[in-house]
């Protein structure tokens, strides 16, 4: 509703909204009545019910298409993965999906959209299964056409399970990445010295090392670095004012809800975008860059805006956006104290 419309409107608006809280409330008894209850007085998740039916459908898409879905290709490969790695490994597993991966795989590799290192992870993944699993009709038919796929390798090296053994000790210190973590601070005042692409690109490469739910990684970073675009941009969510207009460079952090299945994986966006932005801000640390997270609250109008901004499709939510700089030295930080360890921790006894 229009800012001078509610002034006008304000004692009956506020009554309006406090009647239908009331009733809202009132329909806590299930989650039958919650949600006829939402359906019926409000539309605060509406957006969210687009996204996620919307995602559902390119997934669905894209697995049945002749492109092929690489988020289904990630999934299974994954799996393949954790089943190779059990110490009491069956003699034949994945049954229930290997066939829907070599389906995948083959059409990635036939169009020729597949990311080269997803595809070596996948040849290699498959190449090992098909090694370790006991001999049947259905595992040689597969194996055979697996082998039967024109994919030429990329590199030397095999991207398959390993003993963590075989990793080099840890080259930081607990000292060291305490003192990276503490230096990394919320800056919102910048030289204006242009950002190093190269420089971003490596600590996105650290970022995006992070955990994610079957290594899907269900996001996308889009930078901007035209200073009239990010002003543009940055001005859109909110919580950027008084320093919008120095920032040298603007990262928009976008979930793609088209990456899972099932509904109970619609928060896995927010979850494994924000392991990689984390890894992405301390690398940024040491290459001597300052940044900013702009949280993107789930505003309908804002939303829509950044929506048309970018060309985004139903399913892509903004996670947050991340101002990033040389440091201003003179520029005031604030200190943003942490809760307390005890606050933080809980342990559990029996």
């Amino acid at each position: 509703m229009h800012p001078l419309v509610k002034r006008i409107l304000k004692p009956p608006y506020l009554v309006a909204i406090a009647i239908r809280n009331r009733v809202l409330f009132a329909l806590l008894g299930s989650r039958l009545t919650a949600s006829l209850g939402y359906g019926l007085l409000s539309n605060a998740f509406g957006r969210e019910h687009m996204g996620v039916l919307y995602g559902r459908k390119k997934y669905r898409q894209n697995k049945m298409g002749l492109s092929g879905n690489s988020a289904t290709l990630r999934r299974n490969v994954h799996r393949l993965e954790k089943g190779i790695s059990m110490p009491n490994r069956r003699k034949t597993f994945a049954m229930d999906y290997i066939e829907e991966t070599i389906e995948q795989y083959a059409k990635i590799v036939a169009y020729g959209n597949g990311d080269i290192e997803e595809l070596k992870w996948a040849h290699d993944v498959l190449t090992r299964y098909f090694e370790l699993v006991s001999s049947s009709p259905i595992i040689d038919r597969l194996a055979q056409k697996f082998r039967s796929i024109r994919y030429v390798t990329h590199g030397n090296s095999t991207n398959t399970p390993c003993p963590r053994g075989q990793r080099r000790e840890s080259p930081v210190s607990y000292d060291a990445f305490l003192e990276l973590s503490h230096r990394r601070e919320s800056v919102r005042w910048f030289l204006p010295n242009p950002v190093d692409r190269k420089l971003v690109d490596q600590a996105l490469f650290a970022g995006i090392q992070a955990p994610s739910a079957c290594n899907r990684q269900p996001f996308k970073f889009v930078f901007f670095d035209d200073p009239a675009t990010i002003e543009e941009v940055a001005n859109i969510p909110g919580g950027a004012s008084g320093f919008q207009t120095g920032i040298p460079l603007l990262a928009v952090v976008i979930g793609q809800l088209r990456s899972f299945e099932f509904e109970r994986d619609r928060h896995l966006i927010y979850i494994d975008a924000s392991l990689a932005i984390m890894g992405f801000l301390l690398a940024l640390e040491t290459l001597d860059l300052s940044s900013c997270t702009m949280n993107f609250s789930d505003v309908e109008a804002k939303e829509r805006k950044l929506q048309k901004r970018l060309k985004l499709e139903i399913d892509e939510r903004p996670i947050m956006l991340i101002a990033i700089g040389h440091p201003l030295p003179e520029g005031m930080v604030p200190h943003s104290a942490k809760k307390s360890l005890d606050t933080i921790r809980t342990w559990q006894s029996e």
